[in-house]
């Protein structure tokens, strides 16, 4: 059944490519049909150009929002740090045991650990965006988009750049819902 439904599909598509050269009599393309056809693939090139160029814009935008967010995490774990910083400073001779001692040594090392991440992570976002805009530079550039090689090399960037920023983005959720489970799990300062 499989064979006979190929079979037919071969079929059907030699037929399609047999009429056009049936009708022209089995001449080679004139000039005019190579031209049409050539400003078809370019129409269709600079539509996936265009597309390619609007997701790059958004992802630039996008990344402007992690790292805003990333700013976020980090404002709140610096402003962690320095309400911990400030509470041993003023309570310095607090009846604390070893074990009290050390969960809030803990606590505070983990929020400059996320700190730092966040600062990492806002930096990412920020060089993501600059590479975002750059590749789009690149796609204007007509020239260098006329080679086959390049524009296949382009759409393999684009996906990976496109790849990038969901996993960045992930890694924010991430990030987020750490905070909050540091902030609700923090040994007490009194």
């Amino acid at each position: 059944m499989r064979n006979t439904t190929r079979l037919m599909a071969m079929a059907a598509s030699m037929c399609v490519l047999a009429v056009p050269a049936v009708a022209q009599g089995g001449n080679p393309p004139t000039q005019q049909q190579k031209q049409q056809q050539q400003q078809q693939q370019q129409q269709a090139q600079q539509q996936v150009q265009q597309r390619q160029m609007l997701q790059l814009q958004q992802m630039s935008q996008r990344m402007v929002q992690i790292r805003e967010r990333a700013q976020k995490v980090n404002q709140e774990a610096q402003l962690q740090v320095q309400a911990r910083e400030r509470a041993q400073q003023q309570n310095p001779n607090q009846n604390l045991n070893q074990q009290q001692i050390q969960a809030q040594t803990r606590a505070m090392e983990r929020q400059r650990l996320m700190l730092q991440l966040s600062e990492s992570v806002g930096n990412t976002a920020t060089d993501l965006a600059a590479v975002c805009d750059r590749t789009q530079d690149m796609l204007r550039d007509q020239d260098m988009l006329r080679d086959r090689d390049m524009r296949r090399d382009m759409d393999r960037l684009h996906q990976n750049l496109n790849t990038m920023a969901t996993q960045l983005d992930g890694t924010l959720n991430v990030m987020e819902r750490i905070q909050q489970r540091l902030r609700t799990s923090q040994p007490t300062v009194e």
